[in-house]
Order: structure tokens, then sequence, then C-alpha cells
């Protein structure tokens, strides 16, 4: 069912905005009346489940896009809302017009929609890969088959924060490398095209026989004088195939096996894993799942 983002004025003339699911919009605004709202725009928003037919990465994408801090907030009010006695749809309902991320609520609105249609909370995530993992969905479903849901949503909601605050951390130590190694290659680069090829015409004009190294330094600055926005469309190019190629199956596993024969990363990358793995593991267990669900 389409999901509209809508502008509205209550009874006393104050402006709100939200969302409301409806078969149209006429359905939508009549939905609204009986809410005693009197809407001023509506606007449908697209379905974002269909996102997980795309392989590709769209410039939406970047932009237009659920945090983890959102998915860990989202998870540990409800698990809080649903241990208080809640039913799950009322739940969400409730999470829906508090959830800051625009991008984040009409994923809410649809699966509080899949859910009242009849599937499962977990049937109702998998449509979204793009926004719950396939960790958070597994555990989800285990949680519903052991009636334990808001104990697992609160261990899923300890395992974002975690990840998100080890990400950051990382992410913290690495910039200001990051932006060395980038002043670095901007600086080489603007002096293998603009400033060597000054130098190179002294050599030119004393007509000498240069040595090899010389050479093939004056050729790799004149090929990137001549084709540097080549080069910069190659690049883009490089970028763009390896973000496709890691959005499949086959991309994603052969990605993951490299990283496991990196020669100094490649136990960290294994331990994570394994820390990762048995931590699920032991939550699922704590929480009544047998090992063989």
């Amino acid at each position: 069912m389409p999901v509209y983002e809508y502008t509205a004025l209550d009874v006393n003339g104050k402006s709100a905005t939200g969302i409301v699911d409806a078969e149209s919009a006429p359905v939508a605004r009549q939905k609204l009346r009986a809410m005693q709202k009197y809407p001023v725009s509506i606007n449908e928003v697209a379905d974002l489940s269909k996102q997980k037919t795309k392989a590709t990465p769209s410039v939406a994408s970047v932009f237009y896009r659920v945090k983890q801090t959102d998915i860990a907030a989202m998870t540990r009010q409800l698990a809080t809302l649903i241990s208080a006695g809640f039913p799950l749809v009322s739940a969400i309902g409730a999470l829906i017009p508090q959830t800051a991320s625009k991008a984040f609520k009409p994923i809410l609105a649809q699966i509080k929609e899949a859910i009242v249609e009849g599937n499962s909370f977990a049937g109702a995530l998998a449509n979204y890969p793009g926004v719950f993992t396939s960790l958070y969905t597994n555990m989800v479903r285990a949680g519903e088959s052991s009636g334990t849901l808001e104990i697992v949503l609160e261990q899923l909601a300890d395992i974002t924060e975690k990840q998100q605050a080890l990400k950051t951390r990382i992410q913290s130590a690495l910039a200001y490398p990051i932006l060395m190694a980038g002043v670095g290659i901007l600086v080489l680069f603007l002096l293998i095209t603009f400033i060597v090829p000054n130098i190179t015409s002294i050599f030119t004009d004393m007509e000498q026989v240069l040595p090899l190294p010389t050479i093939i330094l004056i050729d790799v600055s004149n090929f990137f004088k001549n084709f540097w926005w080549g080069v910069l469309v190659v690049l883009i190019l490089i970028w763009f195939c390896f973000r496709s190629f890691t959005k499949t199956t086959t991309g994603r596993h052969m990605v993951d096996k490299a990283k496991l024969k990196l020669p100094l990363f490649g136990p960290i990358f294994q331990k994570l894993a394994v820390a990762r793995f048995t931590r699920t593991l032991g939550s699922l267990l704590e929480n009544g799942v047998t090992l063989l669900t």
C-alpha cells in the first residue's frame, strides 16, 4: 500500500507533518479528515522496498539512507514499548511520528502495513536488505519463534550501538592519516601534471642523453598532462564497478575471502567475525533459542 507524507492543520490551526498509508491520495485525505487534520499538501513516498532489486548504487542512495544510529534508537524504543505490553503494530505506529529521519519514516510505515496484512515482523524487515542486515532479520525471526522478541530487540540494540561506537572510533583514528594521504596524492598529481613538464623543457633544450628513470618520469608527466581527465574517469568507473560488484553475493564472498587473506589485517578480520558470531549465538541461546534453530 502506498505511503503519503503530508502537511496538515489541526483544529487549532497548528501545522503538523507526518505520514499516512492509504490506497490513494483521496483516501489519505479522508483518513486525515477523520483524524481532524486538514491536509495542506500530500506527496506519495517512493516504495523503498523496490531498491532491493537494484544492484548498482545511486546518488540518491548515498544521501537518502538510514543511519545505524536511527536503527539502534528505534530498536531500543521498540523493545521498551513491547516490554511494557504494547502490541507490535501499535508500538511501531507510536515510533513513526517520533522518528527524525525522513528516510526511515516511510520504511517503518510500510513495515507496519506489511504486518497488518499478515506478514511476520522478520518477513517485513526482509523487504529492506539495504537497511536491516541479515543478522538483524534472523535474530528477530528467532525472537518471534521463541516468544522473546523484546529481549532479542534489546540485544540487537546493544550490538548495533557497540558496532556504531567502534566504527566511529575507527573513523576518528583514520581521519587524519587519510587526510594527509589525500593531500600527498593531490600534491604529487599536481607536481607530475603541471610542474614537471615545465622543468623537462630545460632537459630538452640541453639535448643531453637522459637516464632511464628521468625518461620514465617525463613520459608519465606528459601522459598525465594530456590525459588527466581520462585517469579521473577511469578511477570513477573502477569505484562504481567495485561498489556494484560488492552488492552481489559472489562479490561479497570474494571480497570477504580476500580480507581474510590479507597479511596484517586478515587475522583481525577473522577475530572480529568470530567474536560477532559467538556474541550473537550466546544472545540467542540465552533467550531460549535452541542451537539447531
